[in-house]
């Protein structure tokens, strides 16, 4: 009982830490949202306290290190894109509660045959039995998500790791690509898909026109690896709605997830830079007239 309640604090504690160690590399806003932006993701793999008390840590830090007050922190956690999902689930619970996923399921079952091998669609189908209720973590989760996005944002910290890709300039355009993709699998671990999206492609667009090619060269893989972030519940909405199923560990998920997004790099990246590019009409070799204008 000791040793677990040792284990806990040691938890609790690796959080805070973390955040002090990113404070100490500076005293700038970016300094700062690493910090929070580390926190958190120490917690939500180490589990120190249930996934949405996390998410909700930006209502509090954000604040307290200037990033951005709470009024406009809250918003973040209701914005349009969270009530599409939180639509899905209330249609989810509506179907199960008047049986019509199953009426859906026998549906498909008499027209596709009942074997052995055709029963896995069934089950598929009637996975929505997972949602008892309406699964409020995961709807914070996302708020997290967009709370973090923001304040990447709001900082100047995405705009620094977009000009950290400036280094790039004069590698091979294969390992330029392959770099972005890690960048962006890596910090939609954190943040939501979207909101990260759309704050990164104007800073790779910039990025492209000062090395010289095509920007979608970079935009496209950054814009395909947003979403084939595994790690994290936050990550993306099926992540979350897996986890909500409470038979995965966010451990579980770091341990596996992470092979999948070094896969997901590999593929998208080559995929796009061999195939992508014949099928767009894009040439590595030639800068577009209107990247350059």
């Amino acid at each position: 009982m000791r040793s677990r309640v040792t284990a806990g604090a040691a938890r609790l504690l690796l959080g805070p830490a973390a955040c002090l160690a990113a404070l100490a590399a500076g005293e700038t806003s970016a300094a700062r949202m690493a910090g929070v932006a580390a926190w958190m993701a120490v917690w939500w793999i180490a589990e120190a306290v249930p996934l949405a008390v996390t998410a909700l840590l930006p209502l509090v830090l954000f604040p307290l290190v200037g990033i951005q007050s709470g009024r406009d922190t809250a918003p973040l956690y209701v914005n349009s894109i969270i009530f599409l999902f939180l639509g899905g689930f209330l249609i989810a619970l509506a179907m199960e509660r008047w049986g019509l996923h199953r009426r859906i399921a026998l549906a498909v079952i008499r027209r596709i045959g009942g074997g052995p091998s055709r029963l896995v669609l069934d089950r598929w189908i009637l996975s929505v039995d997972v949602f008892r209720k309406v699964p409020w973590e995961v709807v914070l989760l996302f708020g997290g998500g967009f709370a973090l996005a923001q304040g990447f944002r709001t900082s100047g910290l995405s705009a620094d790791l977009g000009e950290q890709a400036a280094v790039l300039q004069g590698a091979p355009i294969l390992a330029t690509i392959a770099a972005v993709c890690g960048m962006l699998t890596f910090l939609t671990e954190l943040t939501a898909n979207t909101a990260t999206t759309e704050m990164i492609l104007p800073i790779l667009a910039s990025v492209a026109r000062a090395m010289r090619i095509d920007p979608l060269l970079l935009m496209i893989p950054a814009t395909l690896s947003a979403s084939c972030a595994f790690m994290m519940p936050v990550a993306t909405p099926p992540n979350a709605i897996v986890f909500a199923g409470g038979r995965v560990r966010v451990v579980e998920m770091v341990r596996v997830g992470l092979v999948l997004n070094l896969v997901g790099v590999v593929i998208i990246a080559l995929g796009f830079y061999f195939l992508g590019t014949a099928v767009l009409g894009v040439d590595p070799a030639v800068t577009p007239p209107w990247a350059v204008e």
